[in-house]
């Protein structure tokens, strides 16, 4: 980078493609290396999206049929619906974090449009998709998430009324001795 840009890799924030180089009479001609990298990443963004839809949609109809023709309770029956959805979600959320922003990033450079914001949104959302893709299982799944809200539950006991410890109101410095109003009040926990 110090050779051809005469820049030290302190000095860059992002780096991303470049399709267009000025030639020697100023006009600017496509890179053909840049180019042909794109038509790969294009390829493997393309057939992953194939991917994702031709095996969404044949899981939606192999569940479809497994619902319709076996007699099953209907918790089983509720619990298959929840996997479904909860994959469609976690289907959803990479196209939404990776997808979408990488090839908007690409599609703006090719169009030799400069745009820095479009490097920052693709760094954040595939930075975000590691701690949000397990959500949908959490939310969408009844049991884990009842198991979630009992934790919760007794997380904010253990914090509201451990054995030794006192809620009390006590009045802050306001000069007045009226407990009920709300401006004099201040909640505390001690130890």
């Amino acid at each position: 980078m110090l050779k051809n840009q005469n820049m030290s890799i302190d000095e860059i924030t992002y780096m991303g493609p470049f399709f267009w180089s000025e030639g020697p009479d100023g006009r600017n001609y496509l890179h053909m290396r840049s180019f042909f990298g794109m038509v790969i990443m294009t390829a493997g963004i393309l057939s992953s999206f194939f991917i994702i839809f031709y095996y969404g949609i044949k899981c939606y109809r192999s569940t479809k049929q497994l619902l319709d023709s076996a007699s099953q309770s209907a918790s089983f029956q509720a619990l298959q619906s929840q996997l479904f959805y909860a994959l469609v979600f976690q289907t959803l959320i990479p196209v939404i974090l990776m997808h979408i922003p990488a090839s908007v990033g690409f599609i703006i450079s090719f169009l030799n449009i400069s745009v820095e914001l479009s490097g920052t949104i693709c760094s954040v959302t595939i930075c975000l998709y590691p701690a949000l893709d397990p959500l949908p299982n959490f939310f969408i799944i009844k049991s884990y998430r009842n198991a979630i809200c009992d934790l919760m539950r007794q997380i904010k006991m253990k914090i509201m009324c451990q054995k030794d410890n006192r809620v009390g109101i006590l009045a802050s410095g306001t000069g007045t001795s009226d407990m009920n109003s709300l401006s004099s009040r201040a909640y505390v926990v001690q130890a």
